[in-house]
């Protein structure tokens, strides 16, 4: 999605945020260049989507969250204050990230993840089930 967005911006192409119509997107919220926000979903006060990031249907960025370029909050995601994902991760539909946590990029969040701590992860894919040697963070 994002070598797309480049190879449209090297083409001399604008890339406008949709914001669907039945969305709510606080004034004060950064939405970015070729960000999409999705039917129903909710992007909160002072929350920051980076370029070509996806908020789907449903989903929420509460307050304060910090998303990265690239990054997709899958349908009925929640996102707590202050939360921060880097470049390109997902965050699985229906997954919760609690308060203040951060999620490193290129990472999936799955849908029963849970985590008190910030998380920094360390292989690709944070999983359903706690940790295994497929699922992982420190």
């Amino acid at each position: 999605r994002r070598a797309i967005g480049a190879a449209l911006r090297a083409l001399g192409m604008r890339l406008d945020p949709v914001i669907d119509k039945t969305a709510a997107v606080s004034g004060s919220a950064s939405v970015g260049e070729g960000c999409h926000v999705l039917a129903n979903a909710v992007v909160a006060a002072d929350a920051s989507l980076g370029a070509m990031a996806i908020v789907n249907n449903g989903a929420v960025v509460d307050h304060e969250c910090a998303l990265a370029a690239g990054v997709h909050v899958a349908p009925g995601a929640v996102l707590c204050g202050l939360v921060e994902v880097g470049e390109d991760a997902m965050v699985g539909a229906g997954a919760t990230v609690l308060p203040r946590l951060r999620i490193w990029g290129n990472v999936m969040w799955g849908r029963k993840t849970s985590r008190r701590v910030p998380v920094l992860a360390t292989r690709p894919r944070v999983g359903s089930h706690g940790v295994s040697s497929l699922w992982w963070c420190s």
